[in-house]
């Protein structure tokens, strides 16, 4: 999902004063707007890709199976290849 951006329009046609910006009339930035969300969603995706499950985790996986005692196919070189997509 692509990232929503949202405007504020405080007026609209004419006019011949612009109000200044934040954090322009030389105070210390007490009222300066943050945006949290944004800092969210990154940590949140960071966490994500570390769970993806690769060929150490499948081997891992596998070898702890076999110490249970259950039926596990042997690892061969193609254990947590990538498969290609489909050509139609």
């Amino acid at each position: 999902a692509k990232a929503k951006k949202y405007f504020l329009v405080l007026f609209a046609g004419q006019s011949n004063q612009l109000p200044s910006g934040l954090g322009t009339d030389g105070s210390d930035g007490g009222n300066m707007i943050r945006n949290v969300d944004r800092q969210r969603t990154r940590t949140k995706r960071s966490k994500n890709a570390s769970k993806v499950k690769g060929k150490q985790w499948i081997l891992k996986k596998k070898d702890t199976m076999r110490r249970q005692g259950k039926d596990v196919k042997r690892d061969s070189k193609y254990s947590g290849r990538k498969r290609l997509a489909k050509k139609t």
